[in-house]
């Protein structure tokens, strides 16, 4: 009898070391990231702590489930020991003080000790922790089915729980913790999420407008077509007969002034502009831009032309506009200089309507909608429900967006300013 609370004692201090044990995993395991151990993959620990991970649902039901058996055993041993030796009437204030002893000992201290170095305390207890969940995994099974069943007798559905993280957040997160606030970090923060961004635009949002398309007629005289192409910024160039619509090649500078050399030395011979065309590549216009890079880089192309669900032809869309995306505006000796945006004195941008909305919230750090329109006109006519008239302002998310010049029924330009801005002058 006399060695039993000694026994009991022992027991305590064994069952409150594995429960935070149990503690600290859970710490660790939601607080080691996918990055770290991925920098460690040839380590079997590393394997065996991302498989928990991926099943995060089911690893946090087993140390929950094995903390509370645990915390009740602890509880009920110290119970008796105080009834035993104390008496009930002081069972109240060892209750508390056991319980304050819980909280600290095996709640925070495991997580203040795990958080340290959650790496290595991860690697090192992965194996253990593994092996604990698969001996607890039909039970851990068992309790979650009652509990999901208990959740659809109030109409709430529980989805199969997974990793809680999401890669991409992640990354966005990243890059915004570790920014300085410099220049050139701003630059290089706007440059990493430009490329988690490739997934999420669209070729229609980004590629050259048909209207803007420099296009050759193959019925055009010689001297006509060189004229145009030494004119034209670009490499390749759309050739189309009949109408605009009808693009029946795309044709290289490089190739056609291959061809001209050798009319120079060959007098007799002619220049076929649509014998030296290649074949038009044609895109959907939904096509995001990670999948148009791999396309180019597939085919070996750099140019391709847009379409949309019917089959017209919206415009073009090239490797330097997805660079671009990336790394803001690339602009050589033969480009020519973009204009259409001005800053005014108040502070209020006047801009062509026919300006990307992508490029007014890259340079002035704006969050108009991208989804609606690719142009600010588009913008404008799409949240107005009509085609402005000159003077007519609407305000667009916070923006207020006033009409300066209308040519039919094309928006022209446009001055946009902050809504408060633009109330405090009025």
């Amino acid at each position: 009898m006399t060695l039993l609370p000694f026994v009991c004692w022992v027991l305590i201090l064994i069952l409150v070391c594995v429960a935070g044990f149990f503690s600290a995993s859970e710490t660790v395991v939601t607080g080691v990231s996918q990055a770290q151990l991925y920098n460690k993959r040839n380590d079997a620990r590393a394997v065996a702590l991302r498989a928990l991970q991926e099943n995060l649902g089911l690893t946090l039901s087993s140390i929950l489930i094995a903390n509370q058996l645990i915390s009740q055993s602890v509880t009920a041993v110290a119970t008796w020991l105080a009834i035993e030796f104390l008496g009930e009437s002081f069972l109240p204030i060892t209750a508390f003080f056991f319980s304050l002893f819980i909280v600290v000992y095996v709640e925070i201290v495991p997580k203040l000790i795990a958080i340290q170095n959650p790496v290595h305390y991860a690697l090192t207890f992965s194996s253990l922790l593994t092996t604990f969940c698969r001996v607890l995994y039909p039970i851990t099974r068992f309790l979650e089915a009652v509990a999901r069943a208990s959740l659809r007798l109030i109409r709430i559905k529980v989805v199969s729980t997974g990793r809680i993280h999401c890669p991409d957040e992640e990354l966005r997160g990243a890059i915004d913790l570790h920014a300085t606030g410099g220049v050139e970090e701003a630059q290089e923060r706007l440059m990493m999420k430009s490329i988690l961004d490739l997934n999420e635009v669209s070729v229609g949002q980004v590629m050259v407008h048909r209207k803007k398309l420099e296009m050759i007629e193959v019925c055009a005289q010689p001297e006509e077509m060189i004229k145009k192409i030494l004119s034209c910024p670009y490499s390749r160039i759309p050739l189309w007969r009949t109408n605009r619509e009808n693009i029946i090649g795309v044709l290289h500078v490089k190739t056609l002034f291959r061809a001209l050399q050798h009319v120079t030395h060959t007098p007799e011979a002619t220049v076929d502009p649509v014998s030296l065309a290649s074949p038009p590549w044609f895109v959907p216009e939904s096509t995001t831009l990670f999948d148009q890079l791999q396309a180019f880089r597939a085919r070996h192309e750099h140019f391709a032309l847009v379409v949309d669900e019917y089959g017209a032809l919206m415009g073009a869309i090239t490797l330097e506009d997805i660079l671009e995306e990336i790394v803001g505006e690339i602009v050589d000796e033969y480009d020519v200089t973009a204009s259409g945006i001005a800053t005014e004195s108040d502070q209020s941008v006047v801009v062509d309507g026919e300006i990307l909305i992508r490029d007014l919230n890259r340079q002035f750090n704006w969050e108009l909608p991208e989804e609606e329109a690719a142009t600010i006109a588009g913008l404008v006519m799409h949240c107005a429900r009509t085609i402005p008239e000159i003077g007519q302002t609407c305000v667009i998310h916070g923006y207020c967006v006033e009409v300066l010049k209308r040519q039919q029924n094309r928006i022209c330009q446009l001055r946009i300013s902050s809504h408060k801005n633009a109330s405090a002058a009025k």
